[in-house]
Formats: structure tokens, C-alpha cells, sequence
């Protein structure tokens, strides 16, 4: 099969695996809302459930490892569409937020390979005009995960018995989603493979290839500073922002999902291919302070939302400050899946974007954490300035970089 063939049969696979994939990742964006409504989840539990996706990416450096040294990533996509995504089809039998919880572990492990092993599919078979086919697929899910949202509304707000159809509707479509990718085949391109590990270094050999990337790629490891700012101020967010639209604004299902599943994925659909080719002509760094600032807003919108609590404005505001947050983040999405393929060069990207995914599980850890204490300590709107502050700091840093970069004193 030419170049040609070879890219537009990747473009298409990618675009019905995003088709499906959309109703997993519309699931994501509002299991928190589902866990403080139907499971009733505890302040800690929800911090938990945050904590779950980017704890079990600390893993990711083990994967990229593995990855970096295998030419077929078949086999990874089909772990993950097993038991990272069709086994939430036990969710039908959950009563217990706990056991969720550990379900939901197990699944979020497993997907830790997807992004590495997914850069690989765009730095092979897609040499140009990656970031631009990359905000295509975010527009689709975008799509599909707001239809996803508003359906899923309107059936938990009609019966939470609807939940278990939910669950099943779910695991398959995030099985299919997977399973495709699993059938593309990547294409040989001067991608630098490193040699077979020895069974005993499996643990170590990792570690000292994230140090060594870290410690010869300068632009790359301040580039994982400035995303690690970023990272404390939204992972911060993620259990408070449930609290908040469940017990502080009182939204139903349908309004929580409109914000959280509908507004906050609206910039993805709208943006994404546009800001696909600008991360295609801008330099990461430039393109993650645009991102970080835009991003600042949303916190500050929380704060003021807050004060309209008992307005006939307040939903709203509400609306409004989730759909500035959907037009940023679609920017920040953009910049976390795509930029680790520019750093790596001529070296296979998996390993890269594997560290990338392993730091967000560091942040993960604690980030959350500092979240529910701000919030008992200084209250949701201390928590909530905490957060901009993050971001503020992360934008200022990442434009610093581009300006040290683009004069020669970041090599």
C-alpha cells in the first residue's frame, strides 16, 4: 500500500474509532455527577474517583517502555478494549460506590496505554498535518459525547434505573472504539526503536529512561513543568467542581450534564480542527501558554457563578462559565496529546508520551487531594482561586519558555 493509501485509510479508521470512542469519553466527563447523585459519594470518594485516571498513569512509563521496544501495537489496543473499557459492563451489577471505585481502577490501569501506543498510530502513519487530523477526531467525539450527555440526562432525571442500560451502552461502544485501532497497521519511518530490556531491568530500565529524557531534552522537561502547574490547578478542581453544581447550585441530571457533558465539550466541536493546524504551525510552548491562560478563566467564572446561587441567572452563568471552560480546554487537549510527538523528533514518540501520561499520575496523586482540603480549610471559593493561581503561574512560565526557546537559551 503507497503513502496515500496508507493515510487515508488510517484517517478514516481513526475517525470511526473516535465515532464510539465519544460515548466513552462523554461517560467520563460526567461519572462524578452520576457518583454524588445516584451513589451518593462521600467528599472522599469523589476526591478517589479523580484521583483514579491519572494515579494509574504513573504506570504509563512501564507501558512506554514496553511499547518503545514493540513494532506491533495490536496487541496493546486489545487490552485495552477488554479490560479497559468492555469490563465497565460489571458496572450493571455496582450498588456499592466503593466497589466502583475499584472497578473503575482496573479500567483506568488498562487505559494508560492508549494515548502512548495512539501517538504512535499519528507519528507513523500520519507525517503531516497531525494536529490538524488529531482536532478533526476531538470535533466528532466532541459530537457524540454531547448527544451522549443530553440522552443520558434526560433518562436518569426520568428513572436511575436508566443507569445500569447506561453502563452496558458504554462498555460496548468503548470496546469497538479500541478494537479498530487495534487494525491499523503502523507504518515503518525512521523511528529510532530501542533494544530488548532484560526480564530483571523491567522495573528499572523505565526510570532511568524517563530520567535520561528529562535530562537531555531541556525544552521537554520544562515542558512537563509548565503541564504539571496546569495539571494542580484543574486535577484540583475535579472533585470540588461535583460539589459544587450537586449541593452548592442544586442542578438536576439534565443541568449538570448540559454543563459538564454538553457546554464543556462545545469548544472541542467548535475549535478543534482550527486549533489543530495553529499546534500543526505554532511551537508547543507558545501554543500551552495561549491554552493555560484561557483556561484561568474558569475558575474566576466558578467564583462569580457562586454568588448567583439563588438568582434566576444563576444557570445561566452556569452555561457560561462551562462553555468558557469547553473553548480552553479544547486548546489544553489539543496541547496534551499532541506536543510530545514535536519533542521527540526521529525517536519513537511512545515513550515520550508515556512520560507525559506518568507525570499527569504524580500530579493526580496530590493534586485532588489539596482540592477537598482547600475546600474544608478555606472554603470551595478559596479552593476555586487556588486553582487560577496554577494556571496563572503555568501560562507565565510557558511563554517565558517559548521566548527562551525561540532565542536560543532552551536547547
Amino acid at each position: 500500500m503507497d503513502k496515500k493509501n496508507i493515510y487515508k485509510t488510517t484517517v478514516t479508521m481513526l475517525i470511526f474509532s473516535t465515532i464510539f470512542n465519544g460515548v466513552f469519553t462523554g461517560f467520563t466527563s460526567i461519572q462524578d455527577i452520576i457518583a454524588k447523585k445516584a451513589f451518593n459519594a462521600l467528599d472522599w470518594q469523589l476526591m478517589v474517583l479523580t484521583m483514579i485516571w491519572p494515579v494509574t498513569n504513573f504506570l504509563a512509563i512501564w507501558w512506554g517502555k514496553i511499547l518503545e521496544q514493540s513494532r506491533s501495537k495490536a496487541k496493546f489496543f486489545w487490552l485495552v478494549a477488554i479490560f479497559g473499557r468492555l469490563l465497565l459492563l460489571l458496572a450493571y451489577f455496582v450498588t456499592s460506590m466503593n466497589i466502583y471505585l475499584l472497578l473503575y481502577g482496573t479500567i483506568a490501569f488498562f487505559n494508560g496505554i492508549l494515548s502512548p501506543a495512539s501517538n504512535s498510530i499519528y507519528q507513523s502513519n500520519l507525517p503531516n498535518n497531525r494536529s490538524k487530523i488529531f482536532g478533526y477526531t476531538m470535533s466528532i467525539a466532541s459530537v457524540v459525547s454531547m448527544i451522549f450527555a443530553w440522552l443520558s440526562g434526560r433518562f436518569l432525571d426520568s428513572s436511575e434505573a436508566n443507569l445500569k442500560a447506561i453502563f452496558i451502552y458504554v462498555a460496548v461502544a468503548g470496546f469497538i472504539s479500541t478494537a479498530i485501532l487495534s487494525y491499523i497497521k503502523i507504518e515503518e519511518c525512521g523511528v529510532v526503536y530501542q533494544k530488548k530490556m532484560r526480564k530483571r531491568d523491567i522495573f528499572v530500565t523505565p526510570l532511568q529512561r524517563a530520567f535520561q529524557l528529562l535530562r537531555t531534552n531541556k525544552p521537554y522537561a520544562h515542558f512537563q513543568r509548565d503541564f504539571t502547574l496546569y495539571g494542580f490547578g484543574i486535577l484540583s478542581l475535579a472533585p470540588v467542581i461535583p460539589i459544587f453544581l450537586v449541593d452548592y447550585l442544586q442542578l438536576n441530571y439534565t443541568q449538570s450534564f448540559i454543563s459538564k457533558g454538553i457546554l464543556a465539550q462545545m469548544g472541542f466541536f467548535i475549535l478543534a480542527p482550527i486549533l489543530g493546524r495553529l499546534h500543526d504551525r505554532f511551537h508547543p510552548f507558545k501554543f500551552a501558554s495561549y491554552s493555560f491562560g484561557a483556561i484561568a478563566l474558569f475558575p474566576l467564572l466558578l467564583i462569580i457563578t457562586g454568588q448567583f446561587a439563588s438568582s434566576p441567572f444563576m444557570l445561566t452563568l452556569t452555561y457560561i462559565t462551562f462553555a468558557v471552560n469547553g473553548f480552553a480546554m479544547a486548546g489544553v487537549n489539543m496541547s496534551w496529546n499532541m506536543s510530545s510527538i514535536h519533542f521527540a523528533g526521529n525517536e519513537d514518540a511512545s515513550m515520550y508520551q508515556s512520560l507525559h501520561v506518568t507525570i499527569t499520575g504524580i500530579r493526580g496523586l496530590l493534586a485532588p487531594i489539596l482540592g477537598i482540603v482547600a475546600k474544608n480549610v478555606v472554603g470551595i471559593y478559596g479552593a476555586f482561586f487556588m486553582s487560577f493561581c496554577f494556571f496563572a503561574i503555568a501560562t507565565i512560565y510557558s511563554y517565558k519558555d517559548y521566548r527562551a526557546y525561540t532565542s536560543g537559551r532552551l536547547v
